[in-house]
């Protein structure tokens, strides 16, 4: 639970805050207001100079009682806390049995934290109803120095445990959660939880294999259900109009290392914020019916920090150890639920140990000799919970591989954003978890389905050749006619003149004064009008002494009116970002149902005139950034050290080339004569910078796009 420490020291009565100010050393004025104290209170607080000298002048006593707090995440409730550590005298003159100034000789340590202004009481709402809490305020619990890690009051006896259970890849997993949800337009039940039909789809591609029979909703998942939890709780996910999209917080993150990207997701999975423990709460995690739902939580990271890493336990022993050190666990299970035989803090601990501690890689698990279930701490849970400062090394990550029938095998290890991204390009086959791989297949359907969303094929191959993959010129070959066939239909509103005499329409076309309202012609008898302009079509018929039939539905009957100028100016911006793909690796891709309902909101009309733009706008920047490219080229390319020579002969003697080169924007070959004036290095692609007697201006030319150049001679 996130309590504030203005909030705080606001339900303080002014005495109190007099009391604190007396005892920090501020030395307050009698008549000060109590504004005045919060402030001042406030400023030394938050202050970790004052923090440090508060802890170091702590009695033991109350230095031991700050650090269980700390363990416990900031909050207890004042009748488990009093019983540790002793009564709250409270401060109250006009009381005749009111201990006179009590914080200058506090009778126990929870009275000596309480008027050092490093605990508060607070009332808070919880499932069993309203409570009252003592609690350390967000501002002061972050500047606290870590609890000392207690020891074992229990023996833990190191075992020797079988074979170590599979325990899976999150981060694999959780780029596969965000990968659907890339993908797939998918309306979440009750505004938050994946439909059966989804997670059926989802569930055998995890690194983690979990049987979804008879799960009828998320919430009698577990590994899912967690994997759903973790990205919300991170920002990764949110909805998107009626979908479930990934965030522009998600595609950052997904650009991240991988140590980052694991570090993010484990600092926000434990947050000490009302929106965490909700979280908690909504998706039933272990501890999720106690009093404040991440007290379990907390406590099993703390002990378990305490374990040496690399030696095994069993599960039970650490169960029963916690409980020994923290006996308030016992506490989080309602007397109702004790008389049914319902033990919320075994079964929350071990949970934990489980579920979210194994998937997360911080813990193994192995079965003992006597079949009992034991774990060991791991190096990576080492480094998650600060044991150790540098993450441990990781296998190196191997290499894609692409067989003939383009078959793609991706290790869980590879980068999150080149698995989601090859992903929107293939259809998946299986989940090798032994080999720790996914297996894919690009095929005409899934490519071309990728270039309906927005992808191209330069982002294809950009991808295999970065991941290790290497094509031949056949499946190179093949996967362009693919992509050239994929890009042929369009499916858009036209406004069309038509006659079924193609001798009445054809001298019609001819004339200069029709022709120019004419955008292109489908057949002799029909031709294409150009948008915005059937008025003045029509009025030049019409002098003709034609009549025309006008089937075209009005505003009002036929379209809804547009939605204002806003979701015009929108999609184009949003057309022409998507578009810029072609151009640059992009941070973040926009959703295709974004699209979807922005279009949704346009006439026909209003649709045309903005295609237009987008298309005009696009054929500026393929004419601007003509040769600058982050993508290689989509064909084998040329002689690059040849090329490179020629050049370089081309520029020593001031000779124009001759070349045949691949114009990325616009997806075409192209014949130019160029006048080179120099070499540049982008990293290890070279640039030749030339004066392009095609366009008439000095243009870029990458030198790896250059399929065939020889000196010119006129």
């Amino acid at each position: 639970m996130f309590v504030g420490l203005t909030a705080c020291l606001q339900a303080a009565n002014w005495r109190h805050l007099m009391a604190v100010s007396t005892t920090l050393g501020l030395k307050p004025h009698h008549r000060r207001a109590k504004h005045a104290l919060i402030e001042m209170l406030s400023r030394s607080l938050t202050d970790r100079s004052t923090i440090k000298r508060v802890v170091e002048g702590l009695s033991p006593e109350a230095d031991q009682a700050l650090q269980s707090l700390v363990r416990a995440g900031g909050i207890v409730p004042i009748e488990d806390f009093a019983l540790s550590f002793g009564v709250l005298r409270l401060y109250r003159p006009w009381w005749a049995d009111s201990p006179r100034q009590p914080w200058r000789t506090p009778v126990s340590p929870t009275e000596e934290l309480y008027y050092q202004g490093l605990i508060y009481l607070t009332s808070q709402e919880t499932p069993q109803g309203r409570g009252e809490y003592v609690v350390i305020p967000q501002e002061i619990l972050q500047r606290l120095p870590s609890p000392q890690p207690l020891p074992f009051t229990a023996s833990l006896t190191p075992i020797t445990p079988l074979s170590p259970l599979p325990t899976g890849t999150l981060l694999a997993d959780v780029v596969l959660f965000l990968s659907l949800l890339h993908r797939e337009d998918i309306r979440p039940v009750h505004q938050r939880w994946l439909p059966p039909k989804v997670m059926r789809t989802l569930a055998p591609r995890l690194s983690l294999k979990e049987d979804l029979a008879g799960a009828r909703s998320e919430l009698q998942t577990t590994h899912l259900r967690f994997l759903h939890y973790l990205c919300e709780a991170a920002g990764l996910v949110a909805p998107l109009g009626p979908y479930l999209k990934p965030t522009p917080q998600g595609w950052t993150w997904l650009e991240a290392t991988a140590d980052h990207e694991l570090h993010t997701l484990w600092r926000a999975w434990l947050n000490p914020t009302p929106t965490t423990a909700h979280l908690w709460s909504r998706y039933h995690l272990p501890g999720a019916k106690s009093q404040d739902p991440l007290t379990l939580a907390c406590i099993t990271l703390n002990t378990l920090a305490t374990v040496p890493p690399g030696r095994w336990f069993t599960v039970d022993s650490w169960v029963e150890a916690t409980l020994a050190l923290e006996p308030e666990l016992e506490r989080l299970t309602p007397w109702w639920k004790v008389q049914e035989g319902e033990d919320q803090a075994r079964e929350g601990l071990r949970a934990m140990m489980e579920g979210p501690l194994a998937w997360w890689g911080a813990v193994g698990l192995a079965p003992s000799q006597e079949g009992e279930p034991s774990f060991c701490l791991t190096e990576r849970g080492a480094w998650l919970l600060e044991l150790r400062d540098s993450p441990p090394e990781g296998p190196e990550p191997s290499p894609l591989s692409v067989t003939h029938d383009l078959m793609v095998e991706i290790p869980f290890q590879a980068s999150p954003l080149q698995l989601l991204r090859l992903e929107a390009f293939t259809e998946w086959l299986r989940t090798d978890r032994a080999q720790g791989r996914l297996v894919y297949r690009i095929t005409e359907l899934s490519l071309a389905r990728a270039l309906s969303r927005g992808e191209s094929l330069e982002d294809l191959l950009t991808l295999l050749v970065e991941g290790g993959a290497e094509l031949s010129k056949e499946q190179l070959q093949l996967l362009q006619g693919w992509a050239q066939g994929a890009g042929q239909p369009v499916i858009r509103h036209l406004t069309v003149l038509e006659s079924e005499d193609a001798e009445l329409l054809e001298p019609l076309l001819s004339q200069r004064a029709l022709g120019r309202h004419i955008e292109r012609t489908l057949s002799p008898q029909a031709a294409v009008v150009k948008e915005g302009q059937v008025g003045q079509l029509l009025r030049q018929l019409q002098r003709q002494g034609l009549h025309p039939r006008n089937l075209i539905p009005s505003e009002a009957q036929g379209w809804p009116p547009d939605q204002g100028e806003t979701a015009t100016y929108l999609w184009i911006a949003a057309q022409v970002y998507r578009t810029l793909g072609r151009f640059i690796p992009l941070p973040l891709r926009l959703p295709s149902a974004l699209l979807e309902e922005l279009e949704g909101n346009l006439s026909p009309s209003a649709l045309a005139g903005a295609e237009a733009t987008v298309q005009e706008t696009i054929s500026r920047l393929q004419d601007a950034l003509d040769g600058w490219s982050a993508h290689p080229p989509p064909s084998a390319p040329g002689p690059v050290e040849s090329i490179l020579s020629l050049i370089e002969e081309a520029l020593a003697r001031r000779e124009a080339l001759e070349m045949v080169y691949w114009t990325e924007g616009r997806g075409r070959r192209t014949q130019r004569v160029v006048e080179p004036r120099r070499l540049e290095w982008r990293g290890e692609v070279p640039y030749l910078i030339a004066y392009c007697r095609l366009r008439q201006e000095e243009r870029v030319f990458r030198v790896d796009r250059i399929e065939w150049a020889s000196p010119y001679t006129t």
